[in-house]
């Protein structure tokens, strides 16, 4: 009775993943408020998920801040993140988690996305867009006194 019931947990919570587009993540905290659910149980099932399935974008679902958490498979949810062009900090943080968080899984689409949608290769772009420059500072302002 227990495993039936983890696996339609378990293709629910699939179900749900494979509706996030890419270039976007859902929070792990919207997923489980959906499910009514903790999130270990949803962190349980992403992972057995992230080993086994191919076709569902395990990859998509993040923590509230944009983090990725510490699991084994974190340089792949890492890659994989980069390979659907969003930027993620070197410190496994998702940025800009304003415009490509989806906080409640109502806002998302009712069909699953296309299945190139789930591949590694990134997607395509007109033109690839420069790098962020780092902040220096104001040049030639007065040093602080403090």
């Amino acid at each position: 009775m227990a495993a039936a019931s983890h696996q339609r947990t378990s293709d629910h919570i699939a179900g749900i993943v494979r509706r996030i587009p890419r270039g976007q993540v859902l929070t792990l905290q919207a997923l489980a408020r959906d499910l009514k659910s903790p999130d270990r149980l949803v962190l349980t099932v992403l992972g057995s998920l992230s080993k086994g399935e191919t076709d569902v974008p395990w990859h998509r679902v993040v923590m509230e801040g944009g983090a990725l958490g510490r699991h084994t498979d974190r340089a792949l949810h890492l890659a994989r993140l980069r390979a659907d062009g969003l930027a993620v900090a070197p410190a496994g943080i998702v940025q800009d988690m304003v415009r490509v968080a989806i906080r409640d899984v109502a806002l998302l689409p009712e069909r699953p996305s296309k299945v190139s949608d789930l591949t590694d290769e990134p997607p395509p772009t007109a033109e690839t867009p420069k790098p962020l420059s780092r902040s220096r500072g104001r040049l030639g302002a007065p040093k602080s006194t403090i």
